[in-house]
């Protein structure tokens, strides 16, 4: 998964830092709860120059992960 740094820095409590495939920092993420009681939920993140996302699902949804987000129109998943 190239978004695998992306996801870490998140986890660590910072932005997403730089889009792995054309190196924009105009990165953004949003992450929703699915199950309340265990906070597990998905969340996707996405680059705003270049469009590519990364959708990840399954997650524990972290109390500071950026929630109620929607990701933009047009994002190519990979």
């Amino acid at each position: 998964m190239i978004w695998l740094k992306n996801l870490e820095a998140i986890t660590h409590g910072g932005p997403p830092g730089k889009c792995p495939h054309c190196g924009g920092s105009h990165t953004d993420c949003s992450f929703s709860v699915v199950v309340p009681e265990k906070r597990l939920g998905y969340g996707d993140i996405w680059c705003e120059d270049c469009k590519h996302a990364c959708h990840i699902s399954r997650i524990e949804v972290l109390p500071g992960f950026r929630t109620g987000h929607t990701p933009p129109e047009g994002l190519v998943y990979s």
